[in-house]
């Protein structure tokens, strides 16, 4: 998976998307009726949303309710050791003319790696207010 990860967010292979991308979404789909929330992209150089790419969006409703504060731009994940992750500051801001869409809803945040779950909780953070039910989140490597 390490090499399949470089290959598909690093060296910007986006055809291996096509990989696991029927799975992933058949998994997504038996969580019901849910909002899915992907995790923005972070790199201004990728030109694709790794996340979004393994989702088959006709299917289930993705709401891109998060974007990525300019600071938090080009500053890769897989640079930092685990104690820079865990106490980096807040990446993502809400993307005010989606919140209606969240209001109540039981929310799926997806991701592509889960490493410190840092990521995870930060954008829960900022969706929690908006549903009463309890945030999970699904990734495609943990």
């Amino acid at each position: 998976m390490k090499m399949y990860m470089q290959a598909y967010k690093y060296q910007y292979d986006f055809e291996l998307a096509q990989v696991f991308k029927a799975q992933f979404t058949s998994f997504l789909k038996e969580a019901g009726d849910v909002i899915y929330v992907p995790i923005p992209v972070k790199s201004t150089q990728r030109g694709f949303n790794q996340v979004t790419a393994l989702m088959e969006s006709n299917l289930i409703t993705i709401v891109d309710a998060l974007a990525v504060n300019e600071i938090a731009f080009d500053q890769k994940q897989a640079q930092r050791n685990r104690y820079q992750r865990v106490t980096s500051q807040q990446p993502f801001y809400l993307n005010q003319a989606l919140i209606y869409e969240l209001k109540n809803k039981k929310i799926v945040i997806v991701d592509d790696i889960y490493t410190t779950g840092t990521t995870i909780r930060q954008a829960a953070d900022l969706l929690a207010p908006f549903t009463v039910h309890k945030i999970a989140s699904y990734t495609l490597c943990r």
